[in-house]
């Protein structure tokens, strides 16, 4: 087998190390995001959620399902959470399951904006900087299947707010988390 470059590649390279900058992999595979909809209600990452990525921690990077930020983020059944002293005892718990494995544990966050529906807010509608409804698929609703919103538009001070929500998260999973936890994307839906 060649690579693009005419280069011969060994057949077992998928389970050798690899090293990127200062993130060391002991193989090459990684287990790419899924939300799993499993920390319930309260958005707080559980036994079950350690027991899923503890059984996946022999892949060389582990990415996690998309986690909210904020309150207003929501926008996915029973995602989890990190904006709660809670929820990041939760994912203490999680990544001190994984931790003796030694696999490089990327949190995946996310805001849902105008991807969210007034069923996770308690009526009030989802917000975005305009008021532009998405087209296309329906989403999943603690009630049902149900079409995109139009969302309210934020005020130019709750852009702000936002925007530092968003910039804050990974300050804060990483000094709330430094031994293991590293930040890979934040995906704000606007």
């Amino acid at each position: 087998m060649l690579n693009d470059k005419g280069d011969k590649i060994k057949a077992n390279s998928l389970f050798e190390p690899l090293s990127i900058g200062n993130l060391h992999l002991k193989n090459r595979i990684t287990m790419a995001p899924m939300t799993r909809g499993r920390a319930g209600k309260e958005r707080r990452p559980n036994e079950l959620m350690a027991d899923y990525y503890y059984q996946r921690s022999s892949a060389g990077l582990l990415i996690t399902e998309a986690t909210v930020i904020s309150k207003q983020g929501i926008g996915w059944i029973d995602s989890p959470g990190i904006f709660t002293d809670e929820m990041v005892e939760g994912w203490l718990k999680v990544t001190d399951k994984v931790k003796p494995i030694n696999t490089p544990f990327f949190l995946q966050l996310w805001h849902c904006g105008r991807a969210s529906h007034s069923d996770f807010h308690n009526g009030e509608l989802p917000v975005s900087a305009s008021a532009v409804r998405l087209n296309g698929d329906k989403i999943h609703t603690p009630r049902g299947k149900k079409p995109h919103e139009t969302p309210r538009a934020l005020s130019l001070n709750e852009i702000k707010e936002t925007a530092r929500i968003v910039i804050a998260s990974p300050r804060f999973c990483i000094s709330e988390m430094p031994s293991i936890l590293r930040v890979i994307s934040i995906k704000v839906f606007y």
